[in-house]
């Protein structure tokens, strides 16, 4: 859970153009509840370098982590 608070303009990709090298990872993965159109979500969502998520609600998003880390193993 969080509060984004950013200047005009900028959304949630900024982290991911400005401060993470994707180079070094092999996925990065987001989980979000407002994935669409005009939704918070949607810019880091549909990153090229992000696996995106849409979730519903917390335990949503646990069961697709669990899912996801038991799968890669």
């Amino acid at each position: 859970i969080s509060i984004d608070v950013f200047p005009k303009g900028w959304d949630k990709t900024y982290c991911i153009e400005h401060h993470i090298d994707t180079s070094k990872y092999k996925e990065i993965h987001f989980f979000g509840d407002q994935t669409c159109l005009g939704g918070n979500d949607y810019e880091i969502f549909h990153h090229p370098s992000v696996i995106g998520h849409t979730v519903e609600n917390p335990d949503h998003t646990k069961t697709l982590l669990f899912e996801l880390f038991l799968q890669s193993n």
